[in-house]
């Protein structure tokens, strides 16, 4: 079983061409693009954004289409999705790929777009996609009104992209076909009905291995052309949507993978030096080619516990009246109270999964007051969740621990990653969260976690620590001279930040362990931030300084006029922070300041889609990320914290006498209020993504419905 790729950090790129001046309208095209745009965004498919989910109809020229790839792949940090539907063409010399253009001429194949700078906008290393899906419709000859549209029989070979899954229309020398009447593709109707209709008997959520041979059998049965698949790794693992006709699961004995039956899927054939197969190996099962075996990219645990989006305890939009409830019959009663060490408490799981996760909801008591046990059940209940959809606003699921969170929680696909101060590192999973690991990291006041690279880093006194991200084992620890107290990954390093006395910033290599070089300045709280090659940190010596990642040495430095010891933030080709009472805008090249407009914001701001917003005394602020000028602010309370976007809100801790004891979820553009959830307790900055939005609070980590 596959994981569905989160929506808020991915990004799919829809193009087509339905109307050309030298070649053969194909009007079908045009509702292609409609409806996988309508698939990819449902929220019971995939739930994209609408503004990650972008249509490019009728593009001007081929510059415009890459363009737009790359804005893609710089939004897009967990999964890609790129889709062509037009006329395919190929140069008669080289056999090279050409993707038509609504000007594009047979015989002037420079009048389309070469494949190949499509293959490298998509390869951009820059970019941190982790997985792409590239699905091309292609066609270059025949009339659509008819029902022809040819297709190279070397397309999915030509547009092989490293690491991905490819997908397309036709097989070999068949042509692919546009039915008279109908409103799509032949291929591209029979692919949004599958994530639509789901696929009877495929694992939930879809991933292209299955929806590969879905698509290859209906095909066959329509005596329609068949598709073509190349993956490298295990591209053929990424998922593109809930399974909608998955019947509800039982606790299966192990991973299985669907495979082709033999009179309707296709005949393996061997693969020549430098081609892939059509279809890969399932996980785990050796190559033909090397003998090894493929890794799975997701762990076992997810793997086993996967649970649908939104799976959790009966909510409550106020922590302080969640009582016990009612377990599922057949779960073991919670353990005796009894008093417990900060070392051997016992960690509770509430939530309830597809599977059935036995739970016992937990009240959270306040500092004066007990925590009742949470139950932990070591097997999975047949008894049905209790609610499987949640309103905006509601209570998704509390993990109670014996301390506070005293960090900004880390949420990274599936997993929620959080530093406590009972001295754990805890890995919850981000529907449910159900523990997945937790490490002791030895010292009650680690730093928050960084991920990069399947490894989890974090600062535990003098130390850093690397984690296994799966396992949740160190691999490796290096010592500093002074306490961590932030840290960033990026690119193969750590950027751990020490300010006892004077701040000193260590670079650190993040396989070995070993110190590439330290840069040293005035002692401040600033967390250092990397973007291209960059990183940047504030100082109480009123500056904020750009350090090469690479060398550690300085690039520039600007001065803020107060002391510059919040967190900056890059976005695009701007860095910001705030510093006493100004918030500065300034070029990432330069260092020359852009804007700045006067604020009373005590922390770091948060960017997203051209508007910056913070907060203050006095409310909200959103205000136009390339000019400062203000596009609203929220003023019912006082803004606490660094705020959080996702999903259209943002949201942040606020209250009417200054204290954050409740969460407010803004809308982005109107600056009007969705929804509040009354925590009645202060509680820690706010992470949104996935579907939620996690803070901690004394006692407990909460999972909030976004």
């Amino acid at each position: 079983m596959s994981l569905l790729p989160d929506p808020d950090r991915s990004v799919a790129l829809l193009v087509g061409v339905h109307t050309y001046a030298h070649l053969d309208d194909l009007p079908a095209v045009s509702g292609n693009l409609k409806g996988l745009r309508e698939a990819l965004t449902d929220a019971e498919v995939w739930g994209l954004p609408a503004d990650r989910c972008t249509v490019l109809s009728q593009p001007d020229s081929a510059g415009q289409v890459l363009d737009a790839v790359r804005r893609s792949v710089e939004r897009a940090d967990d999964t890609l999705f790129v889709y062509y539907a037009g006329h395919g063409l190929t140069d008669p010399y080289t056999d090279e790929l050409y993707l038509a253009l609504p000007d594009s001429d047979r015989e002037r194949e420079y009048t389309a777009l070469r494949y190949e700078y499509l293959r490298r906008a998509v390869l951009d290393p820059a970019g941190g996609v982790r997985r792409t899906v590239v699905v091309l419709d292609c066609c270059y000859s025949g009339r659509a009104l008819v029902g022809r549209m040819s297709a190279s029989d070397h397309v999915a070979d030509h547009a092989m992209v490293e690491g991905t899954c490819l997908l397309t229309a036709s097989a070999e020398t068949r042509t692919a076909l546009s039915p008279p009447g109908e409103p799509y593709t032949a291929f591209t109707g029979e692919l949004i009905s599958a994530l639509v209709k789901g696929i009877p008997g495929a694992p939930d959520p879809i991933d292209m291995d299955s929806l590969y041979r879905h698509l290859y059998r209906t095909l066959a049965a329509k005596a329609r052309p068949l598709p073509q698949q190349r993956n490298r790794n295990t591209g053929g693992l990424i998922a593109l949507g809930r399974n909608r006709a998955a019947a509800p699961p039982a606790p299966p004995p192990g991973p299985s993978r669907l495979r082709p039956t033999p009179d309707t899927a296709p005949e393996p054939r061997s693969a020549s030096a430098g081609e892939e197969a059509p279809s890969p190996a399932p996980p785990h099962e050796a190559d033909p080619e090397s003998g090894t075996i493929s890794e799975n990219p997701y762990d076992s645990d997810l793997w086993r516990d996967i649970e649908d989006e939104g799976i959790g305890v009966h909510p409550s939009r106020d922590v302080e009246d969640q009582g016990a409830e009612p377990r599922p019959p057949g779960t073991p009663s919670a353990r005796p109270a009894g008093l417990v060490s900060r070392r051997q408490a016992l960690i509770g799981l509430t939530g309830m999964g597809v599977a059935g996760i036995a739970y016992a909801a937990t009240k959270i008591a306040d500092s004066k007051g007990d925590k009742a046990s949470p139950n932990v059940s070591p097997s999975k209940s047949s008894a049905p969740p209790e609610k499987v959809n949640y309103a905006s606003g509601e209570k998704r699921w509390l993990f109670p621990t014996d301390d506070s969170m005293i960090s900004p929680p880390l949420l990274s696909g599936q997993r929620v990653y959080v530093s406590c101060g009972d001295g754990f590192l805890y890995a919850l999973h981000a529907a449910t969260g159900k523990l997945a690991w937790k490490f002791d990291t030895e010292d009650y006041s680690p730093s928050a976690p960084a991920l990069d690279n399947g490894l989890l880093y974090v600062g535990a006194g003098r130390e850093l620590r690397a984690v296994d991200v799966t396992t949740g084992k160190q691999r490796w620890k290096h010592p500093t001279d002074e306490s961590i107290s932030s840290l960033t990954a990026a690119h193969g390093t750590v950027f751990a930040s020490c300010p006892d006395g004077i701040h000193t910033l260590y670079a650190i290599d993040a396989t070995e362990g070993r110190r590439r070089w330290q840069f040293t300045t005035a002692a401040s709280k600033s967390s250092p931030i990397v973007a291209d090659g960059t990183v940047y940190i504030g100082s109480a010596d009123h500056h904020l300084y750009a350090i090469d990642a690479a060398t550690g040495k300085q690039r520039w430095s600007y001065g803020a006029g107060e002391s510059a010891d919040t967190s900056p933030v890059v976005a695009g080709d701007t860095v910001y922070i705030a510093s006493g009472t100004v918030l500065h805008a300034v070029d990432v090249r330069t260092g020359d300041q852009r804007w700045k407009i006067r604020t009373e914001s005590k922390w770091p701001p948060a960017v997203a889609d051209g508007t910056v917003y913070f907060g203050d005394d006095h409310g909200l602020h959103a205000v136009d990320a390339a000019t400062g000028e203000q596009k609203w602010k929220y003023k019912a309370v006082a803004a606490e914290g660094e705020p959080a976007v996702a999903r259209g809100s943002v949201y942040f801790g606020g209250g009417y006498d200054g204290s954050n004891e409740t969460l407010y979820a803004i809308d982005t553009k109107t600056g009007n209020q969705r929804w509040v959830f009354h925590v009645r307790k202060s509680f820690e900055t706010p992470r949104a993504a996935n579907g939620i939005v996690c803070f901690g609070i004394d006692g407990g980590l909460i999972a909030v419905n976004a």
